[in-house]
């Protein structure tokens, strides 16, 4: 029987059933996403107190992150953005799932751990962006990308409440635990729930990886080189953003749960720009919006 996850996305600015569920994956993925990954570099700080750790965990992450974005990106253009994606988020499960089994001797495996969520991230990245660009189109994307904002930011307001309500009832290391065993719950039901997306390329789809070719592209379009230039900058700061201000404000505080509840406010205001972005955003506007 055919239904509206079946056809191809409508050229109206309204969202086909496929980009609506795949905003809720995000907000589902985001929620586990912001408990887990805050609290997982504050775990490594409580455990050793070391910042060499912490810093080479994360640099393992971002070079093992990109290294499967790159490979990941030739699994999806051969055998479609859905397997990959679900494989990412499976993988996100299992790491969870291996970090409550282990418990503190996640310090000892530390590396390893960090190179199995930097695989992860990199086929979960791949999949969502390529599932992004074909559930909506040019009529609808700057809603759709305004929307998925509204409900990354969501998550991230309402997982450091959850996590901050944990650790007052569960202080000290048996409340990180709790908060890992429920994003490995968060992210299995994440990846039961893709399996709704029915979202089909045709037969006709290029199936060859040209990211060969990508430094052509670098050399002759200014604007792409600007575009990569930027990212380059904005992942730089995101990287120091993820470790250094999670400690700096433990050091302060001392007390996890008014690191959640600092979150959660921050959160509230990224939800309002999202929010006004998804509603007054044009295309014209869009250098604007990045400045």
């Amino acid at each position: 029987m055919d239904t509206d996850r079946n056809r191809p996305t409508p050229p109206t600015g309204k969202l086909s059933a496929d980009a609506r569920l795949t905003l809720l994956l995000q907000g589902l993925f985001t929620f586990a996403y912001v408990m887990s990954g805050t609290f997982l570099n504050l775990y490594l700080w409580r455990l050793t107190e070391d910042l060499w750790v912490n810093g080479f965990y994360n640099f393992i992450v971002f070079i093992s992150t990109a290294i499967s974005f790159l490979i990941s990106g030739g699994f999806a253009k051969r055998f479609g953005k859905m397997p990959v994606f679900r494989i990412g988020i499976g993988l996100y499960t299992v790491f969870y799932l291996f970090v409550v089994a282990a418990g503190t001797q996640v310090v000892t495996y530390y590396e390893l751990f960090a190179v199995f969520f930097g695989i992860a991230s990199g086929l979960y990245w791949i999949g969502f962006w390529t599932l992004t660009y074909e559930v909506s189109n040019d009529g609808n994307r700057l809603r759709f990308i305004g929307l998925n904002s509204v409900v990354s930011t969501a998550a991230n307001l309402t997982a450091p409440l959850v996590s901050a309500g944990i650790f007052l009832v569960m202080p000290g290391l048996h409340g990180y635990l709790v908060i890992f065993a429920l994003a490995f719950l968060f992210y299995l039901a994440t990846a039961l729930i893709s399996h709704r997306i029915r979202h089909k390329v045709p037969s006709t789809r290029e199936k060859r990886y040209y990211i060969r070719h990508m430094s052509i592209v670098f050399r002759r379009n200014k604007a792409w080189r600007k575009a990569v230039f930027g990212n380059l900058l904005f992942g730089a700061r995101q990287g120091v953003q993820l470790l250094l201000p999670v400690l700096l404000l433990y050091q302060t505080f001392g007390e996890e749960d008014r690191i959640g509840l600092l979150n959660a406010v921050l959160s509230f205001f990224s939800i309002l720009a999202s929010y006004l972005f998804s509603r007054f955003a044009k295309e014209a506007h869009i250098r604007t919006c990045l400045a």
